[in-house]
């Protein structure tokens, strides 16, 4: 449990999966000859002689996540130093033995699903499993890294692709050599292909390149243009090629896209979690790549549900458990209440295709964790009574048959009041920023036409930009909106046919109008809680989260006024702005505040120069706020990193924010998700506005 959480609220992990009460029964030991498999690092798990507690069944989970390090059958390989100029560490060396073993297609016995079997004078496989039998070894030449947030896993998939050039290139003449199946078959590629959620973990990928490979040793490619067929050659010439997910999706979906029609000698997936529901542009397009090998990389396999972990190897292609079916009926079904707490075919599982090694082996401390509670001034006390009163009346009325994306709607607007206080007009209500913000924390905030990632609501355009349609609610991205209006429709997924408006808000929203004058606003008392503990650190580099660009413009206008330099990133700048913006922060000379939308910076960025982090509000997913802390908990930090969460006494952040992340998925599809569900029962809805 995390030290920040506050006493007596409940915690859901999303590292852990969380299942009701279990009722074990006895049963045959699913191995052949009764063998276990060998986990080296996992203690003996105690025997259950009653029912388990969803505690000890999340508990059951996070010691199998947590016993994958494998450290009694990995052995240290070191990396090419003509290619690779940084000494790894050991955590990373043994890493590369795994992937070795892996895409051996050969594995060790702890690292296999099959035992050799002989039977009327045959050899044969058989999974210990599914107890299908083959006569051979079937392999997916690949698995998952899920070492935690900040112990360099993209470093160690660079030592491995530096490690493996020779026989890529092997790899990459059989085309040349007319060992192809037949001429329609992909073409053969010695290229790595990385897939990352944002160009600026593009960036980030392509700075841990420049630091610890030595010139032109190991060549690269950006597969982003608008003319990609011209870059054709360059997939076939260059060591590894980055693209976004994204990218990829648009591309596949008109049909033109050359990544489909390479056999890759790798594909990576950086945050594989991003493609945990199956149903997705994303995961699709992934899934249909060829490739001699798949890697998984992410620190949380198992966010929610062990469906996550699903579309993992459905991607991978884990011979038979790569079908939902096959997958559920074997992993997940064993781990229901009805069936006893059997864990262990989950275990099994993981033990061969998993590697997982936590924080604790940095001997890092542990970052220290402050929540300020911070109280509001009678003024805003007021302010924020009045649109409680009103909000819930209008949730009473929700409940009643008005749409329930107003309602979680209403809930926003008092979390924006937690923020930027009483400035807010009754224009500004209508702004979406506060939904896109939502669909941020469910990683949802892509265009429902093309799926490019949507990281801010700006009607003038831009790169990443996009509004909500009315009066659907579809998120949709400036490309897809001009279409809209091309073919005079408001969108193009439900054919509606009204003109779409600048920001699409429902007609049924509530609206606020503030007591207090516009020329007598004062800042929040969060934002002065914030300057006061900045101010107490002038020399410390620090970085400002917050899921909302106009809180962080309202922080930049604060900073300003008291002569305090800053630099800010949020998602309408361009790759090339956000990596000038990065440059300048990280130099000598700059500043030592950067303000930065949670979502776009908070996963995968390496920024240890920062010690202090600033959570500037409790977010619905408490993944975002790992995610934070980790840009600067990571390898390289060499100081005590501190990071402060504000919350505002006596508000929804305090009462519903840090214990309704369960609740947040059906809001998410009653509000936009799904847009034909327009109520939510009350049970749900009632108790969020208590």
């Amino acid at each position: 449990m995390p030290k920040h959480n506050p006493s007596m609220q409940i915690y859901y992990n999303p590292q852990i999966l969380k299942v009701e009460g279990f009722q074990p029964k006895p049963e045959e030991s699913m191995y052949e000859d009764g063998e276990p498999q060998v986990f080296d690092s996992a203690p003996k798990q105690p025997a259950q002689s009653g029912p388990l507690s969803p505690k000890d069944a999340s508990d059951h989970v996070d010691h199998i996540l947590n016993s994958l390090s494998h450290g009694t059958i990995l052995h240290e390989i070191r990396t090419d130093t003509s290619l690779v100029k940084s000494q790894l560490l050991g955590h990373q060396m043994t890493a590369l033995d795994f992937i070795a073993q892996r895409e051996s297609g050969c594995p060790p016995r702890e690292l296999t699903l099959w035992r050799e079997k002989r039977k009327g004078g045959e050899n044969y496989f058989q999974h210990i499993l599914t107890k299908k039998k083959s006569p051979d070894q079937l392999e997916a030449r690949g698995g998952i890294i899920a070492d935690d947030m900040g112990l360099g896993k993209s470093l160690t998939i660079l030592a491995a692709i530096a490690r493996s050039l020779h026989e890529a290139a092997r790899f990459g003449t059989t085309w040349e050599e007319g060992l192809l199946d037949s001429p329609d078959s992909p073409v053969p590629s010695r290229a790595t292909l990385i897939l990352v959620p944002s160009t600026i973990l593009i960036d980030n990928w392509i700075e841990e390149i420049r630091a610890h490979t030595y010139p032109s040793k190991v060549t690269f490619h950006r597969h982003l243009g608008t003319d990609r067929h011209s870059e054709l050659p360059q997939l076939f010439q260059n060591d590894i090629i980055f693209t976004t997910f994204a990218t990829a999706a648009q591309n596949a979906k008109r049909g033109a896209s050359p990544l489909s029609k390479i056999n890759w000698f790798r594909v990576v997936l950086d945050e594989a979690h991003k493609i945990r529901n199956h149903k997705t542009d994303w995961f699709k397009t992934v899934h249909q790549l060829q490739t001699h090998h798949r890697w998984c990389l992410t620190g949380t396999p198992i966010q929610n549900r062990l469906e996550d972990l699903g579309s993992l190897v459905e991607f991978l292609r884990i011979p038979y458990l790569d079908r939902p079916a096959t997958f559920r009926t074997h992993i997940i079904t064993p781990t229901s209440p009805d069936r006893g707490s059997q864990f262990q075919n989950l275990q099994t599982f993981l033990g061969t295709i998993c590697l997982r090694r936590t924080r604790d082996i940095l001997n890092l401390p542990e970052p220290i964790i402050h929540t300020r509670h911070v109280p509001f001034l009678d003024s805003e006390r007021h302010q924020y009574d009045e649109l409680y009163d009103l909000y819930k009346r209008h949730v009473q009325m929700s409940v009643s048959g008005v749409r329930a994306s107003t309602t979680l709607q209403s809930i926003h607007e008092l979390r924006l009041f937690c923020n930027n206080g009483p400035r807010r007009t009754c224009k500004e209500v209508r702004d979406s920023d506060e939904r896109l913000s939502y669909l941020e924390q469910l990683e949802q905030n892509m265009c429902a036409k093309c799926s490019l990632p949507i990281f801010c609501i700006d009607p003038m355009g831009g790169k990443n930009t996009g509004m909500f349609l009315s009066p659907c609610n579809h998120l949709v991205c400036q490309g897809c909106l001009s279409h809209c209006l091309s073919k005079k429709k408001s969108c193009l997924l439900c054919e509606a046919e009204s003109p779409p408006p600048i920001f699409g808000t429902p007609t049924d929203s509530p609206m606020v109008t503030s007591s207090v004058p516009q020329d007598s606003f004062e800042y929040p008392s969060k934002l002065l809680t914030l300057l006061r503990d900045i101010k107490m650190l002038p020399s410390q580099r620090c970085i400002v989260f917050s899921s909302w660009k106009k809180t962080l413009d309202l922080v930049g206008d604060l900073l300003k006024e008291h002569k305090l330099k800053f630099d800010i990133i949020h998602g309408s700048l361009s790759s090339k702005q956000r990596l000038k913006v990065l440059k300048d922060y990280k130099s000598i000379m700059g500043p030592n505040i950067l303000l930065m939308t949670l979502g776009t910076g908070a996963e995968g960025l390496n920024l240890t120069i920062a010690s202090h982090i600033y959570l500037l509000e409790p977010q619905w997913n408490p993944f975002l706020e790992q995610q934070a802390m980790a840009r600067a908990q990571r390898i390289g930090q060499t100081k005590q990193v501190v990071c402060v969460r504000y919350v505002v006494e006596g508000t929804i952040e305090q009462s519903d924010v840090l214990n309704r992340q369960k609740r947040k998925t059906v809001l998410a599809g009653g509000g936009f998700k799904q847009q034909n569900k327009e109520k939510l029962q009350s049970s749900l809805v009632s108790p969020l506005l208590h």
